[in-house]
């Protein structure tokens, strides 16, 4: 199933090369946030910032302050807004709070550290998918330094979302039945839009299913067969896939509970996205707006289209899991009058990084070590230089990540 060796030299010192690619990813990512975060520090960033600016606020920007209030006090029934963000984040940050008693580092942490968690396991999930380690590694990378991923970075929920989708979904392709229902169940717990890794989940059962129903038999080929054979499986799996959706459940009926009505989320993201609408027409004119000189969702565009490629180019190569994950969440992004903070989004479908591990092996398919090396450094750098442009324009206030 692994084609590929990690380093001997990374064996011979007995280091996991998972642990070892997700950590210098890591660091290298955090390192470049730091440096876009220095530029906000030069002359020129004080004229560049709009009224929103968000630097003051270093890694608490945007709705970073929301998770601080609601690690501090809680849903606040004054403010029915509050509860369009899902408790699991500023519970564990308030969890860690109670050591760290800052709040704002307490988040911090909980993002930084299950940011690293979630490089680890995507890696762990992508050979467990029967791809070669250097796709492995890839995709880590690609994780790290896309240039949303700088959110990863951020008090924001994304790392701590991405880190237990990617484990559930490793885990129900490894069978590990008691890790992957509680974090597709936390998953649910994580974000509005958690439920989604249903999606990445379901496709991840209907190609098992495909597979075992083509070893069966020819003269056993039914579905009774199929059950019976799979029965123990299928029972595990059903309740994975059910988890988030009960998760989100258990959330609306405690708001219930609380606050005597469930439906406050859902109006609040109705409301901060301006209204539902057909995605191919909101992509459509939000290009058309972008190419005669509306730059309002130029960010937003840009990572739409790079989806779209990458979903194409990696289709061949890629599992059903991966490419139905990422058609989803891009398909609900998009159905918004109000696009913002699609790259996050985007990123939020973890599997955009093994897509863009499978383009890139595309790209340099047949090139000698040392031109492949030379892609992949390339691809990288240009990556952090967009996402130090990300930074900027997120704490300028000109673009909300």
């Amino acid at each position: 199933m692994n084609s590929s060796v990690a380093p001997q030299s990374t064996r011979r010192l007995g280091l996991d090369p998972a642990w070892r690619t997700a950590a210098v990813a890591w660091v290298v990512s955090r390192l470049v946030v730091a440096a876009a975060y220095l530029a906000t520090k030069s002359g020129w960033f004080s004229d560049f910032a709009v009224g929103d600016a968000q630097a003051d606020h270093g890694l608490l920007l945007w709705d970073g302050t929301w998770y601080r209030d609601l690690l501090d006090g809680g849903y606040d029934a004054a403010r029915p807004d509050m509860q369009r963000f899902f408790p699991l984040y500023h519970l564990v940050g308030r969890a860690v709070d109670a050591v760290v008693s800052n709040a704002a580092v307490s988040l911090v942490i909980v993002s930084n550290v299950a940011a690293l968690v979630a490089l680890w396991a995507m890696y762990r999930l992508v050979v467990a998918s029967g791809f070669a380690e250097r796709i492995a590694c890839r995709s880590v990378w690609w994780l790290a330094m896309f240039p949303a991923a700088a959110s990863l970075t951020f008090a924001y929920s994304e790392s701590l979302s991405i880190a237990l989708g990617v484990v559930a979904v490793w885990a129900l392709i490894e069978r590990r039945w008691w890790v992957a229902i509680p974090a597709a169940f936390l998953v649910g717990l994580s974000r509005s839009v958690g439920a989604m890794i249903c999606v990445a989940l379901c496709a991840v059962a209907v190609e098992e299913l495909w597979s075992a129903w083509r070893r069966l038999p020819d003269g056993d080929r039914s579905i009774g067969a199929l059950l019976r054979r799979r029965s123990r499986w299928l029972a595990g799996a059903g309740a994975t896939i059910a988890a988030p959706a009960v998760a989100f459940a258990a959330y609306m009926l405690w708001l219930r509970a609380t606050f005597g009505t469930w439906d406050a989320p859902l109006e609040s993201q109705r409301q901060f996205r301006d209204g539902w609408r057909d995605p191919f027409t909101r992509l459509a004119s939000g290009l058309f707006d972008v190419v005669t000189g509306d730059g309002t969702d130029v960010f937003n565009v840009a990572f739409a289209l790079v989806a779209i490629v990458v979903i194409v180019v990696a289709a061949r190569r890629a599992p059903w899991w991966a490419s139905a994950s990422v058609v989803a969440t891009l398909v609900v992004a998009l159905s918004a009058n109000n696009i913002n903070s699609l790259g996050r989004y985007v990123l939020a479908a973890f599997p955009i990084a093994l897509l863009l591990a499978l383009g890139e092996e595309r790209v340099v398919a047949g090139r000698d070590a040392r031109t492949v090396r030379a892609i992949n450094i390339a691809a990288t750098t240009a990556s952090g230089l967009a996402m130090i442009i990300y930074c900027l324009f997120a704490w300028s206030g000109r673009m909300i990540p």
